[in-house]
């Protein structure tokens, strides 16, 4: 009986050790995708079709945009479609 106690606290103590270090090396990932987040040049509100495609290629983005009605709306009309 007091082997199997010291087998199940053994247990415990390394699934708890195993958690710990799943955690760290997720923390460790997560902040490598932080890092990679900062490099990402953000969208503007004026930007101009050319200047988002730009951004779409340098953030790494799979996506197209092709020109639309919303590129002939004013900033003011932008902005009050937006809110």
């Amino acid at each position: 009986m007091c082997n199997r106690k010291k087998s199940t606290v053994a247990s415990l103590t390394s699934g708890k050790h195993l958690f710990f270090a799943a955690l760290t090396l997720s923390m460790f990932c997560l902040t490598g995708i932080n890092a990679a987040a900062q490099d990402k040049i953000p969208f503007g509100d004026n930007d101009t079709l050319e200047e988002i495609r730009a951004k779409i290629k340098h953030n790494g983005y799979k996506f197209t945009v092709e020109h639309n009605w919303v590129f002939e709306l004013s900033p003011e009309e932008r902005a009050k479609m937006f809110r």
